[in-house]
C-alpha cells in the first residue's frame, strides 16, 4: 500500500544561532511544514512488489546494522552481534564472512562504506579499533590514536579520497594506508552515538551530533569544523539528487538543510528508525527512510514538490532498521527479524502470463511494460512447442505454436528481472 500527503505552509520557526556549550554561527530561518491528510491511497500490489529474504536464525537477537551495495554489485551488511559481514546476491543468497583480528578478538562492525579502493570500510561498535575489508572477507583493523569509540555512528567516502567517519567525540578519517587523524567536535561533545556524515554540494563533509541537535561542516583539507544549530536531534544524513540538498533524519522529523545553511523541519507522521543507515537516496534521488512504532513503513520526501510517499509492507515484515539503493535500482533494507525485505520501485510487467494457443500455427501477442526501461528479450524453452519473435514494438513479443505440448517463454531485461509466461498448444 502507498499513502502520499503534502506538507503545507505553517508556522515559521527561528532556529536557535547558539548551544549551551558555545556560540554557534548563525543559520537562516525557514518555514516548517506539516502532515495533512493523505490524497492518494493505492491498495494494489501495482505497480509496487515487494520481495522478502531471509537469512540466518530469526530466534536470535536482532543484529542487522547497516547495508550497502559493494563493489562487486552484491549486497554486504553487517552483523555486529555475531562479528560477522555478510554477502548477498541479487538472488537472496548470502556468505558470511566471520571478523576478528589480534588471534581472536572479536571484531563488531556497526556502519559501513565502500572506500576510493574498494574495500570496506567499518566501524566497530565497541572497541576503540577501525576495521578495513576486502570482497573476500579479510580484515585489517587500525587502532584508534585517541581511544574513542565510533558505536552506532556513520561512515562515509569522502571527496579527499579518504574515508569520513564519527566517534563519541571525534571526527575522524582515515587513509587507504590505514592512517587515522581525529578532530574533536567544537561542542566538546563526548555522547554522540549515532551521528551520520556526508559529503555536501559544497565539497565539505557534513555530520550531525545526535545528543546535541547540533550540525558541523568539515572542510576535508584541514579538518575545520563549524558547528550549527539544527533544531533536532540530528542521525543519518544524505544528500539528496533530485534537489541537491541536505536531508537529515530528526526521528519523527525530516530536516532538510542547505549549505547556508537555510534548515525546514518536516514532521513525517512516522518515527523513523534513529540510526545512520536509516535513511538514503532512492532511484529518484529523493531521500526514502525506515520507520518503526506506528507504523513499520518505508517513506520518500520529494525535494521537488515537497511531497511525502509511504509505503506499507506486506504483514509478515518486520520493522526495518538500514536502508540503501541496491545496483538493480531497487531499495534494499535490514529488518528486525533477520530478513533482508526489497522495495521494487519498477517491476517488469508481462500480459498475459498464461497464453493457450488451439492450433499449430496460431499466434499470440504477449505486451511487456517496466518504467525506465526500452527494451527487452523473449526466449523460449522448447522450441519444438513454441517460438517466440519481436513483434510490432519493442513492447510487444508474438508466439506461435508449432506442435502439441507445453512450454515457457521467459520475458527478461538487461538487470536480471525476468517473467515466465506459460505455453500450451494443443
Amino acid at each position: 500500500m502507498r499513502t502520499t500527503a503534502s506538507f503545507a505552509l505553517a508556522t515559521a520557526i527561528l532556529l536557535a544561532g547558539c548551544s549551551a556549550r558555545q556560540a554557534m554561527p548563525s543559520t537562516a530561518a525557514a518555514p516548517a511544514h506539516s502532515v495533512i491528510s493523505p490524497q492518494v491511497i493505492q491498495t494494489d500490489k501495482q505497480p509496487i512488489h515487494w520481495e522478502q529474504f531471509a537469512w540466518g536464525d530469526p530466534s536470535l537477537v536482532p543484529p542487522t546494522v547497516d547495508i550497502i551495495t559493494g563493489p562487486d554489485k552484491n549486497m554486504w551488511y553487517t552483523d555486529y552481534f555475531d562479528s560477522t559481514l555478510i554477502k548477498m546476491t541479487m538472488a537472496g543468497q548470502t556468505t558470511a564472512f566471520p571478523l576478528s583480528y589480534n588471534g581472536g578478538t572479536q571484531f563488531m562492525p556497526s556502519q559501513i562504506a565502500v572506500g576510493a579502493d574498494g574495500k570496506f570500510y567499518m566501524t566497530d561498535y565497541n572497541t576503540p579499533v577501525f576495521g578495513v575489508a576486502t570482497t573476500s572477507g579479510v580484515l585489517t583493523t587500525f587502532p584508534i590514536p585517541s581511544g574513542d569509540t565510533a558505536r552506532y555512528n556513520g561512515v562515509t567516502l569522502g571527496p579527499d579520497g579518504n574515508v569520513w567517519f564519527l566517534e563519541l567525540g571525534h571526527v575522524a578519517k582515515i587513509t587507504t594506508a590505514g592512517v587515522i587523524t581525529e578532530y574533536a567536535y567544537p561542542s566538546n561533545d563526548t555522547t554522540n552515538f549515532y551521528g551520520g556524515i556526508v559529503t555536501g554540494p559544497d565539497g565539505n563533509l557534513w555530520a550531525t551530533e545526535a545528543g546535541d541537535s547540533l550540525l558541523d561542516k568539515i572542510v576535508p583539507s584541514t579538518g575545520a569544523i563549524t558547528t550549527y544549530s539544527l533544531g533536532c536531534s540530528g542521525f543519518g544524513i544524505v544528500l539528496g539528487k533530485s534537489d541537491n540538498d541536505l536531508w537529515v533524519n530528526c526521528g519523527n522529523q525530516l530536516a532538510r538543510v542547505t549549505t547556508a545553511p537555510v534548515i525546514t523541519h518536516f514532521p513525517t507522521g512516522y518515527q523513523v528508525f534513529q540510526a545512520a543507515g536509516a535513511i538514503t537516496v532512492g532511484p529518484d534521488g529523493n531521500p526514502w527512510f525506515v520507520a518503526f512504532g506506528n507504523g513499520n513503513v518505508i517513506g520518500e520526501i520529494s525535494g521537488n514538490n515537497e511531497l511525502e510517499t509511504v509505503y506499507f509492507p506486506p504483514g509478515g515484515f518486520s520493522t526495518d532498521q538500514a536502508i540503501t539503493l541496491g545496483p538493480d535500482g531497487n531499495l534494499w533494507a535490514l529488518d528486525n527479524n533477520r530478513n533482508v525485505d526489497v522495495y521494487i520501485q519498477n517491476p517488469l510487467n508481462v500480459n498475459p502470463r498464461n497464453i493457450v494457443l488451439a492450433t499449430s500455427g496460431s499466434t499470440a501477442t504477449i505486451t511487456v511494460s517496466e518504467k525506465g526501461v526500452s527494451a527487452w528479450t523473449a526466449t523460449t524453452n522448447k522450441a519444438s512447442v513454441v517460438t517466440v519473435a519481436q513483434g510490432s514494438s519493442a513492447t510487444k513479443f508474438v508466439a506461435t505454436g508449432h506442435n502439441v505440448g507445453t512450454a515457457r517463454i521467459t520475458i527478461a531485461d538487461a538487470k536480471g528481472n525476468s517473467l515466465i509466461v506459460s505455453v500450451t498448444v494443443h
